[in-house]
């Protein structure tokens, strides 16, 4: 995987719709398609209490590219 500069908003605890619709269009902007690179981006931009919650997604992460 290549190193790609991209920085995904804060996540919105009060509106996760919303900033997923935002992370998204960051993504368009910046022309990543690839679930593969997006799911990291993601996921760093998440908090401790966020990552507590999907904890069984991470370590089952869909497939790719669905």
């Amino acid at each position: 995987m290549a190193k790609i500069a991209f920085r995904a908003p804060p996540f919105w605890h009060a509106q996760p719709e919303l900033w997923l619709l935002q992370v998204e269009s960051a993504f368009k902007v910046a022309e990543i398609s690839v679930d593969a690179t997006k799911f990291p981006c993601v996921v760093s931009a998440l908090d401790s209490s966020v990552l507590n919650c999907i904890a069984g997604l991470l370590k089952s992460p869909p497939a790719t590219d669905s």
